[in-house]
């Protein structure tokens, strides 16, 4: 069951513990929506199936469902079944029997061979993103997109903090930098109960907290490059 938007709020609120309201009710609401549509929906998108109406032609508009919108960016179809109703389901191949073709007007979902007629529909599945307001996130992954929100509204707070003690000097400077301190400690805490939820290596976090890219680039170290040990290409030189 979809949670109630103040039921993020509550959620959101418990995890900063901001007695002092310094983190503006907008504030938390931005950082509600960036989990939920930049990190979530990446991660987990929605999977929506959509019959579209034939017209005769090879070309068909892009999916619609009341639960998500087709974002050129963000939005994939992943499967097409043509005709309907066979048992196993008749699939068209991305490629060979289907493809994405831009006209002077909108983007349109292109039928290499197949051409429905009006009273034919044509089954897509296909990905979105989730509803900013959370009524698409299921009850499952609450709590950790409640996290993810929580990471963000912490480095806001931490970043408040570290600003307020720039301009103060004497001890109070001290403790405005510890207070942002362990803002930033509990922001890195929160992202990591986000991916530990979705099964990620917290590895997957650098030492500022920020998700590490999949791949790196590195240089072959000189000493080993002209020792004349086998490669994984070639054998050393001096065979």
């Amino acid at each position: 069951m979809a949670k109630a938007w103040d039921i993020w709020q509550q959620e959101l609120a418990s995890r900063l513990q901001d007695p002092e309201n310094k983190l503006p009710a907008s504030d938390r609401d931005v950082c509600l929506r960036q989990a939920i549509l930049q990190r979530f929906s990446k991660d987990r998108p929605q999977e929506l199936v959509s019959d579209v109406a034939g017209n005769g032609t090879a070309d068909l508009p892009l999916p619609t469902h009341a639960s998500g919108t087709f974002d050129e960016i963000f939005s994939k179809i992943t499967q097409i079944e043509y005709p309907i109703g066979a048992v196993p389901e008749t699939l068209l191949t991305e490629g060979d029997d289907w493809g994405m073709y831009r006209t002077p007007s909108a983007l349109k979902v292109r039928l290499v061979s197949a051409r429905p007629t009006a009273s034919e529909n044509v089954r897509m599945t296909w990905s979105a993103q989730h509803k900013d307001d959370g009524s698409t996130v299921p009850d499952s992954d609450f709590e950790a997109v409640v996290d993810w929100a929580a990471s963000l509204a912490l480095e806001l707070l931490a970043a408040s903090h570290a600003k307020t003690g720039d301009s103060t000097l004497g001890a109070d400077t001290v403790d405005y930098r510890s207070k942002s301190q362990e803002y930033i400690a509990l922001s890195k805490v929160m992202k990591r109960r986000y991916l530990n939820h979705f099964g990620m290596s917290e590895d997957a976090l650098g030492g500022d907290g920020s998700v590490r890219p999949a791949i790196g680039i590195g240089e072959v170290d000189g000493s080993v490059a002209g020792s004349g040990v086998d490669r994984l290409t070639h054998p050393g030189r001096w065979r």
